[in-house]
C-alpha cells in the first residue's frame, strides 16, 4: 500500500525481503525476553537481552524503507495510506518502548507494570488492527463493488488514532511510577491518567467494533 499511494517503487526492496526473514529468524531467539525477572541466569539474560536488541536492526531497515518510500513521492492519503502511516507510526512507538524493556536493568524494574501494557498494546494491538483497516479499506471495494464513503473513513481512522494513543500512552508513565497491572485498586495521584485510559480505550473499542461500511 506505501507504494501504491506513494506512487513510487518500494525502496529498498531486496533489503527488506532480508529484513523480514531476519525477524522471522531472530524471532525464534527471543522467546525468554518477557522471563528476565523469575531468577534466568546472567548468561541467560544476556544472551535474550542481545538478542531482542537485534531484532530493531531489521525492523529498523523496515521503517526506514517505507519511510524513504513516502519521501518526495506524489503521495495521496486515502483511507488505506492514513491506516497504514498510523501503523507504522504506532508501530515505532511500540518498538522504541520494547527496546528499553530488552534491557534487563530496565526491564526489571518495569516488570509487570502498566510500561509493559502499554509497550504490548502499541506493538501487537495496535499494529495489527491499523493494519488490519488498511487492508479492509484497500480491498473492499474489489470485495463488495462499492466504495467506502471518504469521510465515514477519515472518521473512523482519526477516531482511532486519537483514542488508542488518549488510552494507552499514559499507560507508559503509569508504569514508570511503579503502577502494577491486574489491580483494581491504584493510589490517588494515578486517577486523572488512568481516568484518560479509560476514556479512550473506551472510544477506541466502540470504534473499532463498528468498522465504517460502505
Amino acid at each position: 500500500m506505501v507504494p501504491t499511494f506513494a506512487r513510487k517503487r518500494l525502496f529498498g526492496y531486496t533489503s527488506m525481503i532480508y529484513a523480514m526473514a531476519a525477524i522471522g529468524v531472530v524471532s525464534f531467539i527471543v522467546w525468554a525476553h518477557p522471563m528476565f525477572a523469575t531468577g534466568m541466569p546472567v548468561t541467560g539474560q544476556l544472551f535474550f537481552m542481545y538478542a531482542t536488541m537485534l531484532v530493531a536492526v531489521p525492523t529498523g531497515v523496515k521503517v526506514f524503507n517505507w519511510i524513504t518510500t513516502m519521501w518526495r513521492g506524489s503521495m495521496t492519503l486515502e483511507m488505506p495510506m492514513l491506516f497504514a502511516v498510523g501503523f507504522i507510526f504506532v508501530f515505532s512507538v511500540g518498538g522504541f518502548s520494547g527496546l528499553i524493556l530488552s534491557v534487563v536493568p530496565l526491564d526489571i524494574q518495569v516488570h509487570n507494570t502498566y510500561y509493559v501494557v502499554a509497550h504490548f498494546h502499541y506493538v501487537l494491538v495496535a499494529g495489527s488492527l491499523f493494519g488490519m483497516f488498511a487492508g479492509f479499506y484497500y480491498r473492499a471495494p474489489e470485495w463488495t463493488g462499492v466504495m467506502i464513503p471518504e469521510r465515514r473513513g477519515q472518521i473512523h481512522f482519526w477516531t482511532s488514532m486519537l483514542s488508542f494513543n488518549i488510552g494507552f500512552f499514559p499507560m507508559h508513565f503509569l508504569g514508570l511510577a511503579a503502577m502494577p497491572r491486574r489491580y483494581t485498586d491504584y493510589a490517588v495521584q494515578f486517577t486523572d491518567l488512568h481516568l484518560w485510559a479509560s476514556r479512550g480505550a473506551g472510544v477506541g473499542g466502540t470504534v473499532a467494533a463498528a468498522v465504517p461500511r460502505g
